[in-house]
């Protein structure tokens, strides 16, 4: 799928109290299953919706750390640093134009 482009983005996820409830998405995948990380929850209202994290983004990197080949046990330990929380990530491409790409090629 070469063909398709990609679109990377970052997010800053600026906490300004000690985070205690979480930061507001959950993930799946890993190195152990064969795949990135991707998020596979986002909870309302949180600073992660607030600042256009959305299911089906691929983390690609947090705090400069590349999460290729990371396992599901090591990205869950990932912390903010400094309440600070970069996020690197990709952004699923919407169906409709995945399926006017693929048009194209036929």
């Amino acid at each position: 799928l070469s063909f398709l482009p990609l679109v990377f983005s970052a997010i800053f996820l600026l906490f300004s109290s000690p985070i205690s409830s979480g930061l507001g998405f959950s993930i799946r995948g890993g190195a152990e299953h064969g795949v990135g990380i991707y998020v596979s929850l986002v909870e309302p209202g949180s600073f992660a919706e607030r600042e256009g994290l959305r299911v089906g983004d691929q983390i690609v990197t947090v705090n400069d750390m590349m999460f290729d080949g990371v396992t599901h046990i090591e990205a869950v330990k990932v912390r903010p640093t400094n309440s600070l929380f970069d996020i690197a990530r990709i952004q699923p491409i919407p169906k409709t134009l995945d399926q006017m790409k693929r048009r194209r090629l036929e």
